[in-house]
């Protein structure tokens, strides 16, 4: 697969791209410009997109032209939905009289303010109510289209098909999400839902912070998850996909934890994977992936810790003990705080280490925030 084929796919994560694509696919096939469209018959759908490579980014011009013109292309609406998806149509198919063609206000105007004159169109899918299409534009130089422009064209046709539906199921998962981010937001842990193969669907506030500041965790450009070390990458990617598998029914591991290395030298973060599934439709059916959940030794929010004291049956002071272990302060500071021994401090560390199945602080403090809803009230 060459990398334009490899990146087509970024774009269905990140709409944005599309000029960038188009602009690739305008070089390859000798085009002056590209457009893509994708639109239903039904005006109250959800979704609808459009991109134009850079050659047609010329905002007053395209208004004109939707406004005065676009009602000239109704004929080659209808004859393109007749045809099979991936069939390619030139101009000359749809408007064979070329003098007549020559002297269309559409073309006249095209050819005047972009300087394109030939068409080649092809429709992305089957389905009756969809107008998917993607059409190149060439130069007023070229009078024929010649197998070096239409073959690098049919080459990326699948490619560009099966994106454009990703990008329309992508786009309806995130905006039906959004009706959960609010109580995402309120919960204080960074929580991040994937797609299965790693793709950030929606993350909450805390987690944005987390990815912002690209010390282990962060995003590439396709919105993908990236982890900095390379072993690391790839055990988290399997470990998302066989959670997601398990969402499926397909798999049977329930969740999975691991230790990710921050560059900067700072604790690791501990994350947890576990299925998500939306089996009551509360958002989509379809969804079957993974919830990520990040765990900062270096940050805490707000908790309250009496439920947890009383389910490991931890005394008062240690009680108040684990707070400060939470909030991130060192024995020392613990002892000072408290005014009393470093001793006392350490034995009631042990003791709570012990009450709680902790093997460290950090353990500590993972079980304590995944055993606390951290919310805003």
């Amino acid at each position: 697969m060459s990398a334009l084929m490899s990146d087509i796919y970024d774009a269905a994560i990140v709409p944005e791209l599309w000029i960038e694509i188009l602009d690739r696919l305008v070089t390859e096939t000798g085009a002056k410009t590209a457009a893509l469209m994708s639109s239903h018959s039904d005006p109250d759908q959800v979704y609808s997109f459009g991109a134009m490579s850079t050659g047609m980014i010329q905002p007053a011009c395209m208004e004109e032209y939707a406004e005065k013109f676009r009602h000239h292309e109704a004929d080659a609406r209808e004859y393109i939905m007749r045809t099979e998806r991936f069939e390619l149509v030139t101009d000359i198919e749809v408007w064979p009289d070329r003098g007549a063609f020559d002297r269309r206000p559409d073309v006249l105007f095209l050819k005047k303010h972009l300087g394109v004159y030939r068409r080649l169109v092809s429709r992305l899918n089957d389905h009756s109510a969809w107008y998917d299409i993607v059409g190149f534009q060439f130069g007023e130089d070229i009078k024929e289209l010649a197998d070096n422009h239409i073959q690098p064209f049919q080459k990326h046709l699948p490619f560009v098909s099966q994106v454009s539906l990703l990008s329309k199921n992508f786009h309806v998962l995130k905006q039906r999400f959004r009706a959960v981010l609010a109580a995402l937001d309120r919960y204080k842990v960074p929580v991040i839902l994937l797609t299965p193969s790693g793709h950030v669907v929606l993350c909450n506030s805390a987690a944005d912070i987390i990815l912002s500041k690209a010390d282990g965790l962060a995003l590439n450009t396709g919105r993908l998850l990236h982890v900095a070390v390379a072993d690391e990458r790839a055990h988290l990617q399997d470990l998302i996909a066989r959670t997601a598998a398990t969402a499926r029914g397909e798999g049977d591991t329930a969740s999975g934890g691991m230790l990710i290395t921050r560059p900067s030298g700072a604790d690791p973060f501990y994350v947890e994977v576990s299925p998500l599934r939306d089996s009551d439709r509360e958002v989509d059916a379809r969804y079957q992936g993974a919830m990520l959940t990040v765990y900062d030794p270096d940050y805490a929010p707000m908790l309250d810790l009496k439920g947890f004291s009383a389910v490991h049956g931890l005394t008062t002071a240690e009680q108040v003990v684990t707070s400060l272990i939470v909030d991130g302060a060192s024995t020392d500071e613990i002892a000072e705080r408290r005014n009393t021994s470093l001793g006392t401090v350490r034995n009631q560390i042990k003791s709570i280490l012990r009450k709680t199945g902790s093997r460290s602080r950090t353990e500590l403090v993972r079980r304590a925030v995944t055993s606390t809803i951290p919310v805003e009230g």
